[in-house]
């Protein structure tokens, strides 16, 4: 995929169950393998989006793709480049989107994310 910029040679690999669990040559030439649980929902499990306007959204959000990485499934941890981001302590709503996480990325810095939505 690409269309002349910094994105361009991005290669996604699907997992038996059709989830993307590896992306190559990420921004900045960056390997990301991503794990994720099994009937665990993530943000957008119940969205009708497919995983390439997942990756489209993510790869224009202008930020780092950790933090804005949604998947259908929870996603547990992201390995980038050999640097581990764990993701832990989701709370879900009424709907089952998760509405807050936290993350330890590869420097053991903690942060907590807060999701809200606005139906359209």
């Amino acid at each position: 995929m690409g269309n002349g910029s910094v994105f361009d040679g991005v290669r996604l690999t699907l997992n038996a169950e059709g989830q993307l669990d590896n992306i190559q040559k990420w921004f900045l030439n960056s390997n990301i393998n991503l794990t994720t649980l099994s009937g665990q929902k993530g943000v957008f499990a119940d969205v009708n989006l497919d995983e390439s306007v997942i990756v489209f959204l993510n790869i224009f959000s202008g930020s780092n793709s950790t933090d804005n990485y949604y998947h259908k499934q929870q996603v547990n941890n992201v390995l980038i480049n050999g640097i581990n981001n764990i993701y832990q302590n989701y709370q879900r709503n009424a709907n089952g989107y998760i509405t807050t996480f936290d993350r330890t990325d590869g420097a053991g810095t903690d942060r907590s994310y807060t999701i809200t939505y606005t139906e359209k």
